[in-house]
């Protein structure tokens, strides 16, 4: 297919001022613009942000340390006659200090901000808002996406952000939480390419995606949404992905298809929602809140470590009036009873509630005793237990104890070798089942000749469910293998290969990479790249 070409015009200017004076509070004054228009018929972008800040530090007596930061944002989309405006107001102190010959360290750092945005709207229309998430979820390969027992979902704040750099890799999901059940129909992915690639305009033939919701906390069970159909804006690099609207407050996106693997990485997510509004309407809400961390650390003798750490937050949103809170205690003893031996026991107990129609307050509470052994400097070894429970409205969901045994060794000059075997046991109380799971893995790299390198490891993964899943099997054993290999051909010729496979009870995955690299000069350089990913399900 031939398309018509697109050009995507930007621009970029700032000034900024930098002054520190000695004994004297510093200050910064900054004021960035940009503009990015293209030259479509009809026209789709004509955008403009401006960006002030100004912030200020000192340092008290060297104990204290004050800072104070306002910025304002704005933005304006002047294809839809609309304009954004946000204020930020951020003050902080911090204070650090040790005492009785650095035995006892104290740390303490308090935070207050508040920000308010205003929108106003010169024509008649439908207008898309942004949504506040309550966080970012990422989970690794998993064949079976409708239970995430075996493979969690981590949370991973660079999502909501938009500073991820997330490999979407096949099988593998991004997704968000939401404070409270909301309607959604709309979920949107910022990608970025992995350079030399770029994005085809068909991206959405090569890369697709399967949506599940859940309102489990325990993010474990989740149900697909049917109908997904997915557009790619070239220009900003965004795929939306739409579906009948679903109220839910987890919901994640499947990687189902990636012909181009790791060369597409996602940098955000969102799920904006959509308004009626009329011309010469605005739209203000605001943002207010504070946070407070401290830590106590005291070393009495060598050998024995204690800390206590505390986190606390909170933020009311108008004008719906929505409070959330959330926090944590951490309390730790490390204890070195040889040079080469090192134990720490860990308990943290985290909460967060809401005061928004719907939520519930969730606790998790965890236990971790881990122990390391160096007897050589080529040799070491860690053993961790540990055990989760999580709590929704004062009723225990789940709760999960793994061992994990891990070795690793330089066998001789060239060769290193570490694997690792871990025990798992899962308990679902809603749904009343258990998932034991036993991993194994192993990892070899060796520099086989003075021009030959490689690198290689194998995992197996079984997953026992009881009751086992409706249509799937009790037990599940998953393969995966990897290698590769780097040639120095010459001093200017690197060759390398690469290949990937995984064996599970859904299918099977091989991905092999082949790559040239040519350095004529120390300023110049050139590559040639082949990927191929086969799957079969």
């Amino acid at each position: 297919g031939k398309e018509p070409q697109v050009t995507l015009s930007e621009r970029n200017g700032f000034a900024r001022f930098f002054y520190s004076p000695e004994q004297l509070p510093s200050v910064a004054l900054m004021l960035e613009q940009s503009t990015s228009v293209d030259d479509r018929k009809p026209q789709t972008r004509d955008e403009a942000d401006t960006r002030y800040q100004l912030s200020s530090q000192y340092a008290l007596g060297g104990l204290v340390n004050l800072a104070y930061n306002f910025g304002r944002q704005v933005h304006e989309d002047h294809l839809v006659e609309r304009t954004e405006t946000q204020d930020t107001h951020t003050g902080s102190a911090g204070f650090a200090e040790k005492f009785f010959g650095d035995t006892l360290s104290v740390q303490a750092d308090v935070s207050l901000n508040y920000s308010k945005t205003l929108e106003e709207f010169f024509v008649p229309g439908t207008a898309r808002l942004g949504r506040t998430l309550a966080r970012g979820l990422r989970a690794d390969p998993d064949a079976s996406p409708a239970g995430s027992a075996d493979v969690p979902l981590v949370t991973e704040p660079a999502l909501v952000s938009g500073a991820a750099n997330i490999p979407l890799t096949l099988l593998s999901a991004i997704g968000f939480g939401l404070a409270a059940p909301e309607p959604v129909a709309e979920i949107e992915i910022s990608l970025a390419a992995e350079p030399p690639f770029v994005f085809p305009s068909t991206l959405t033939s090569s890369v697709t995606f399967r949506v599940f919701f859940t309102d489990d906390p325990t993010l474990i069970t989740w149900t697909e949404v049917g109908g997904v159909s997915g557009t790619f804006d070239r220009l900003q690099n965004r795929l939306t992905l739409a579906f009948a609207s679903t109220t839910a407050r987890f919901l994640k996106a499947y990687v189902s298809r990636n012909d181009f693997g790791a060369l597409v990485k996602a940098t955000g997510i969102a799920a904006p929602k959509t308004t009626t509004v009329i011309a010469g309407s605005t739209l203000s809400r605001s943002s207010r809140g504070g946070s407070l961390s401290a830590g106590l650390s005291y070393t009495p003798i060598k050998m024995l470590t204690a800390a206590y750490n505390v986190s606390l937050s909170t933020t009311t949103q108008e004008p719906e009036a929505i409070e959330s809170s959330s926090g944590s205690h951490t309390l730790s003893l490390t204890v070195r009873p040889h040079r080469l031996v090192n134990t720490t026991g860990t308990y943290q107990y985290s909460f967060s509630g809401s005061n928004q129609a719907g939520a519930q307050d969730t606790t998790l509470t965890s236990y971790t005793l881990s122990a390391g052994w160096t007897p050589l400097t080529t040799l070491s070894g860690t053993l961790t237990l540990a055990r989760n429970e999580n709590e929704v409205g004062g009723v225990l969901q789940d709760r999960s104890d793994v061992a994990n045994l891990g070795a690793a060794a330089k066998v001789f000059p060239g060769l290193n070798l570490d694997s690792s075997f871990a025990v798992s046991r899962a308990e679902s109380f809603t749904t009343q089942q258990e998932v034991i799971g036993q991993d194994a893995t192993f990892r070899m790299t060796a520099q086989v000749l003075p021009w030959v390198s490689t690198v290689g490891n194998y995992g197996i993964q079984i997953r026992e469910t009881t009751p086992a899943p409706a249509g799937s099997e009790a037990v599940t054993v998953t393969h995966t293998v990897g290698g590769g290999t780097v040639y120095t051909l010459s001093r200017l010729v690197n060759f390398t290969t690469r290949f990937d496979y995984v064996a599970s009870p859904d299918g099977s995955s091989l991905s092999q990479q082949y790559k040239v690299d040519w350095v004529p000069t120390s300023k110049t350089s050139f590559f040639l790249s082949y990927n191929t990913t086969q799957h079969q399900a």
